[in-house]
């Protein structure tokens, strides 16, 4: 998924810059609100578009921390017998729900069978087993390496993604404070 944080820009140059828009996020200041954006892109616009991109970006920044909380608790784990890692789901729902534009069901009731994708509001970062990749002769399935690997890559992207919520926040300051002049 590609993040477009362009400004001044219409909709359509992220085919420009991306070549192929599938599943980005377009926060251009000059996406259009109520236009028709590009198949997979989320355009968003105005005080509504800078309120569900925070919404996404906590979400995101929620799924770093779960998963350097996952990464330590399977570093914790790694002589225990038995012990099946755990990773965390995220990103590929998101991109998802970003490109569904389909018939979506409401869920009323908890045992309800999903219909569709869910809508972007709400994707959450899960939690799952994982079952596939190899064992050691005790069951056991963690990778140090791996884990320390998926553990700073988290810590990474997290900072990355503060930067991204401070530098909307200054632009919206400089708007509400310069924009009379």
């Amino acid at each position: 998924m590609t993040l477009c944080l362009v400004r001044q820009h219409h909709i359509g140059c992220c085919r420009n810059l991306f070549g192929n828009v599938d599943g980005e996020i377009c926060l251009s200041a000059g996406a259009r609100a109520g236009a028709a954006p590009t198949e997979g892109v989320l355009a968003l616009a105005g005080v509504r578009g800078f309120i569900a991109m925070e919404s996404v970006l906590g979400r995101e920044m929620d799924a770093a921390v779960l998963r350097q909380q996952v990464a330590a608790d399977n570093i914790a784990n790694v002589n225990t017998p038995g012990f099946r890692r755990r990773l965390v789901r995220f990103e590929d729902e998101l991109a998802r729900a970003v490109r569904g534009r389909g018939v979506t069901g409401v869920l009323t009731n908890p045992r309800h069978i999903p219909v569709g994708t869910a809508p972007v509001s709400r994707v959450r970062p899960r939690v799952v087993r994982d079952d596939t990749s190899a064992m050691r002769n005790d069951g056991n399935n963690v990778d140090i390496d791996r884990e320390m690997a998926i553990n700073a890559a988290a810590e990474l992207h997290y900072a990355a993604l503060t930067q991204v919520t401070s530098a909307r926040y200054r632009m919206l300051r400089s708007a509400i404070t310069q924009g009379g002049r």
